[in-house]
């Protein structure tokens, strides 16, 4: 737990998102704004390479999600009419492709950068609306739409805001209920039924609000979230729960 070393970034602490580490031993970062910049470090810190990130598309648009795929940069945006486009970059912020926005797309629960994972054939997945339902939308590589969440897969009684993805390819979902508590819940490797889900109990404590969960190694979930007391609250689910 000992501190290897920290390096000052102002102006850009209160924007920043680290991406991943690359194969290098170093670091991307994102700053968060509009327009965005992609911030290379080396293993010690050291800033490599910065660069501002536009496109014809989304100068105007609302970052939804950020991603590190095969180490490319897949970046998700929000439109101000709530549509939803894609940029790919190399870890220089060189353009790979990019695309128009997606009619009927639109984002789901909070923009918190947790709504996109990487797919193991080098495509990913987005946690993302149409017909105001929320779905779990698949796309190749190079952004082509593949399949999509059937209507009235998820129940109308809940607002997912997070999406993670298993070690055999199935799907867990997370956020908060229309009665304000968080929940999980895992779909099938298809994301065309739910296999179970769960929610905060009550169980003598404060109950959480919202939930950000991710697979665990004996099959099932751990998450975070908001309590009801505005605390740090933690959720295991098991095979009992």
């Amino acid at each position: 737990g000992n501190v290897l070393w920290g390096k000052d970034l102002v102006p850009y602490a209160s924007h920043l998102q680290l991406l991943g580490v690359l194969p290098d031993g170093g670091f991307l970062v994102s700053i968060k704004t509009d327009p965005y910049t992609l911030m290379r470090l080396d293993a010690n810190g050291n800033i490599v390479s910065q660069k501002i990130i536009i496109s014809q598309y989304i100068f105007n648009g609302y970052i939804s999600s950020i991603l590190l795929v095969n180490n490319d940069v897949l970046t998700a945006y929000r439109s101000a009419n709530n549509k939803i486009m894609f940029l790919r970059t190399d870890v220089d912020g060189n353009v790979i492709w990019q695309s128009p926005p997606f009619p009927g797309l639109g984002t789901v629960g909070t923009d918190d950068g947790s709504q996109m994972v990487a797919l193991s054939d080098g495509g990913f997945a987005l946690l993302g609306s149409s017909n105001n339902q929320p779905r779990v939308f698949r796309f190749d590589g190079l952004g082509n739409l593949t399949s999509q969440t059937a209507d009235n897969v998820f129940p109308t009684t809940i607002v997912p805001s997070s999406l993670a993805i298993t070690t055999d390819g199935r799907y867990m979902v997370s956020g908060v209920t229309f009665t304000n508590r968080g929940f999980v819940a895992q779909l099938n490797a298809a994301a065309d039924a739910i296999e179970w889900s769960a929610e905060s109990p009550e169980d003598g404590q404060e109950h959480l609000v919202g939930l950000r969960a991710i697979p665990t190694s004996d099959g099932w979930a751990a998450g975070v979230g908001k309590s009801t007391g505005d605390k740090f609250g933690f959720m295991k689910v098991g095979v009992n729960s």
